[in-house]
C-alpha cells in the first residue's frame, strides 16, 4: 500500500499556474480573473501557487527570461529562496532566506548583494520552489511549401 501512495504522491495531475511580473504581484488578485499567461508543473503545489517571469538581468543567481515558481503554503528554510517586500514597497524581490541561531535574515541577490535582519517591515509572500530556464529559445515558425 505504501508503494502505491509513493507513486499517487509523485504522480498527479499536472498544474497550470499564472505568471505575473514582480510589479503585478502585490496586485495579483484583481488580475487573476483576467490573466491569460500561464505556466505548467509536474510539481504539486497549493492553489495560491504561481509563477513569476525574470525580466531583469541585476540578479546574480537567476537568468533573465526564466521563470520562478512561487509556493505560498511552504514555511521557508535556511538558503531558500523567498518573494519577499518591505511595507509600502511598489513590488518585491526576490531575497535569500538565511537562519544564523536565533536570527533570520534576508540576502540581496542583485550583484552588489547585501543583507538585512527580517523585521515586522518584511512580509514573506511565498518560497521559490521551481526555477526555469530555456537553453534556446524556439525557431520562428516553420511554414513547409512542400509536403514532405
Amino acid at each position: 500500500n505504501t508503494k502505491n501512495n509513493d507513486y499517487f504522491n509523485q504522480h498527479h495531475p499536472p498544474m497550470y499556474l499564472p505568471i505575473f511580473q514582480l510589479d503585478e504581484i502585490l496586485t495579483r488578485e484583481n488580475l487573476l480573473l483576467k490573466y491569460r499567461r500561464i505556466i505548467f508543473t509536474e510539481i504539486e503545489l497549493s492553489e495560491t501557487a504561481f509563477a513569476i517571469h525574470i525580466d531583469t538581468d541585476e540578479w546574480d543567481c537567476f537568468i533573465k527570461n526564466s521563470y520562478l515558481i512561487i509556493e505560498q503554503k511552504i514555511q521557508a528554510l535556511h538558503k531558500d529562496y523567498v518573494l519577499t517586500y518591505k511595507t509600502n514597497a511598489l513590488q518585491p524581490s526576490i531575497k535569500r532566506y538565511l537562519v544564523d541561531d536565533e536570527k533570520t535574515f534576508l540576502q540581496s541577490i542583485r550583484v552588489t548583494s547585501n543583507q538585512e535582519l527580517l523585521t515586522d517591515q518584511n512580509h514573506i509572500i511565498g518560497t521559490v520552489i521551481e526555477y526555469r530556464h530555456a537553453l534556446k529559445q524556439a525557431c520562428e515558425k516553420i511554414t513547409l511549401t512542400e509536403p514532405i
